[in-house]
């Protein structure tokens, strides 16, 4: 059989696989990344369990088309055990259309798309399975070629730090996920108009109107985003030349008490214990585990998991950015339930019909 070309072009390999095995491998699995990608921080802690645990017929490479230099500062925060390299030109990302994030494709040795989606979905199961078919092995620099890049070209990103007390950045692409970073003197929100106006407004993207303005994504730096909720949306809104308007609306809702006295089974901040560089929400398909996260953050994880309101009781008076450890079921309901009230006091109700305040943008 003929050598298979390389699929991967790769301008820099910025690190190897740790621990470095270069024996002959039978599958490939490109993970497309990038560092503003919140979800691919999930994906990166659960491909490393499986390049940890799994066979060692498979090879992981996470892609992304990003600065190499801004890659590399993000790998010192956020470390990661798997091999890491820049996409030549973003060629890879265009090639396979790559439009949403996370996203894998997994080749065979011949060159063959044999999986794609979530690289999270991607069980160690399907993976064994898809080995017993798939059996040819080749050496790895046969399936990725490393191609020199003119580094005079290579435009280097400095880190933005805002002037203004707000600022924001209307993005080409990233309209599928959400990024939150807190600086030491301003803040930094990535994604979608609707997610971000939701985040603010400590509701879900189901109470935002914005007609047909959500266009693309956003990135969004804010100096005080200790304002009260309704002042900074309205001050965001006057930056994008909008209207913000606020009615009421009958919708079904999660609504949330906490048993007295309030917060007191509340987990502490040593229960969760993550390394250094671990974001601090890890959610997949069933499960949400978070690491010194507030309240306040939880509420706004479980809005967008069921997108859907999601209330605090108001006779419920508890400081919703005091910092605790959590983890509970989040895909079947009464299951979500007990793990709530049996581990943190919270009673969580079903409610087919609540007045909840809806804000139109225009």
């Amino acid at each position: 059989m003929s050598p298979v070309q390389a699929q991967i072009r790769i301008s820099e390999q910025l690190q190897h696989a740790k621990p470095q095995k270069d024996t002959p491998k039978s599958l490939f699995l490109v993970d497309f990344w990038a560092t503003w990608c919140v979800p691919c921080a999930t994906v990166s802690k659960y491909l490393t369990y499986v390049q940890k645990f799994g066979s060692e017929d498979l090879y992981i490479l996470s892609l992304s088309q990003e600065n190499p230099n801004m890659v590399k500062k993000h790998l010192v925060k956020h470390p990661t055990n798997l091999a890491v390299a820049i996409d030549f030109e973003g060629e890879t990302f265009s090639k396979y259309k790559v439009k949403t994030l996370p996203y894998g494709i997994l080749f065979n040795a011949d060159g063959k798309e044999i999986w794609k989606g979530n690289p999270a979905e991607l069980t160690m199961k399907k993976i064994n399975q898809l080995l017993k078919v798939h059996k040819r092995k080749i050496p790895v620099d046969s399936f990725i070629r490393l191609v020199q890049h003119d580094i005079k070209n290579v435009v280097i990103e400095e880190e933005h730090v805002p002037e203004d007390n707000i600022e924001i950045i209307s993005l080409s692409n990233n309209d599928e996920v959400f990024a939150y970073e807190k600086h030491p003197d301003y803040v930094r929100l990535v994604g979608s108009l609707k997610v971000i106006l939701a985040y603010v407004l400590q509701v879900s993207e189901t109470q935002i109107d914005l007609a047909d303005k959500d266009r693309g994504g956003y990135e969004l730096f804010i100096k005080n985003i200790n304002k009260k909720p309704k002042v900074l949306a309205k001050n965001i809104a006057r930056k994008l030349k909008l209207k913000l308007k606020e009615d009421y609306k009958q919708m079904a809702a999660y609504v949330l008490s906490l048993e007295q006295p309030f917060g007191n089974r509340f987990w502490d901040t040593q229960q969760v214990q993550w390394e250094r560089g671990t974001p601090h929400f890890l959610i997949d398909d069933n499960q949400l585990t978070a690491n010194d996260v507030s309240l306040g953050d939880v509420l706004f994880q479980m809005r967008h998991l069921f997108q859907s309101p999601v209330l605090l009781d108001d006779n419920t008076p508890y400081d919703l950015d005091k910092i605790h450890d959590w983890q509970f079921h989040h895909r079947f309901f009464n299951l979500m339930q007990n793990n709530l009230k049996d581990n943190f006091g919270i009673n969580i109700q079903k409610q087919d019909s609540v007045n909840v305040p809806i804000y139109r943008f225009n």
